[in-house]
């Protein structure tokens, strides 16, 4: 047990240190982020300020980490200079960047699984944050706007998200009854293929019928249009569940029934190949009797033709 802990030590260690970043690597990665902080500069002019007094603060580790001879402090100087970038201003600006991008994709991939849907709230949002154009006193108080923007789209996000897997659950519903119908059909004899079972298909298919189709609603919230959708969803497993079971248990009733005569057949076919002991006597006392003999003309007893004299008188055997 201690040596497969100190063994799993082992390869953690190896791996955290074959991955770890020289002390070169981080002041080139430093380096490089004056690009990231003009590119932002340009896109963001209210920010251009806060983005290059922040940077000059951070890129004093590489002068710093230039005087120092040790390795490790060198990296820690260059790591606590990357930290004041991604903790501050180019960080919170980037954070924001990426919620927005992700809130966008969310909202348009809604349009491609459910075209049909309307969700007030989804289909009215604009996902452009204020804090983009707002001017600032102070970077901390943009930092804040911008973190608390992100922290409201993320949460947004996280709602479509739920709509997404709400609108992927019933699809798989819809898809269930297809596949146990079709399975019924195929594989279940007329007998098997009961009254129940169908009913059982008939009424989680016309669950819709019934309720409406969800995806083609109208919602104002994306809570109101998850609720729904995941009701229908499951009113039609619900009412598909005895011939879903029923069918899948027949099924595997069916095909353990046929590998078993299958195995039978098998072992039948084996037995048959290999001769028993009454057929191997019968064998050999046909190949005696086919064996060919001669008579001793002086005494008249039978032979076997391959001899050269007879077994009693022994005259020789003249075929």
């Amino acid at each position: 047990m201690r040596y497969n802990n100190f063994l799993i030590s082992l390869i953690i260690s190896l791996l955290f240190f074959s991955c770890s970043k020289s002390a070169e690597e981080l002041s080139l990665e430093l380096t490089n982020k004056k690009a990231v902080v003009d590119q932002l500069s340009s896109k963001y002019p209210k920010f251009k300020t806060f983005l290059n007094e922040e940077y000059a603060e951070a890129s004093k580790a590489i002068e710093k980490a230039k005087a120092e001879s040790d390795e490790k402090k060198k990296k820690k100087i260059l790591e606590k200079g990357a930290q004041t970038l991604s903790n501050g201003i180019m960080g919170a600006i980037q954070g924001l960047e990426d919620a927005v991008k992700n809130a966008k994709s969310n909202q348009a991939s809604i349009k491609v699984e459910a075209p049909a849907l309307k969700v007030l709230k989804l289909d009215q949002t604009v996902v452009e944050p204020q804090s983009f154009t707002k001017s600032y006193e102070k970077s901390s108080l943009a930092i804040l706007d911008l973190k608390r923007e992100k922290t409201i789209l993320d949460q947004w996000s996280s709602k479509i998200g739920k709509l997404k897997i709400s609108i992927k659950n019933l699809k798989f519903a819809r898809n269930s009854v297809n596949n146990v119908e079709r399975d019924a059909g195929q594989k279940l004899s007329s007998e098997e293929y009961t009254t129940q079972i169908q009913q059982s298909i008939q009424s989680a298919r016309s669950v819709e019928q019934s309720l409406g189709d969800p995806l083609s609603k109208q919602y104002t919230t994306i809570d109101e249009a998850v609720y729904q959708i995941d009701k229908t969803t499951k009113e039609i497993e619900a009412t598909l569940s005895f011939a879903k079971t029923s069918v899948a248990s027949k099924i595997a009733e069916k095909e353990a029934k046929e590998k078993a005569l299958k195995e039978a057949e098998k072992v039948t076919d084996a037995t048959a190949k290999v001769p028993s002991s009454s057929t191997k006597t019968e064998s050999a006392k046909s190949e005696q009797s086919e064996v060919k003999k001669v008579k001793c003309r002086k005494c008249k007893t039978m032979n076997v033709a391959t001899l050269t004299n007879c077994t009693k008188c022994k005259a020789p055997l003249k075929i």
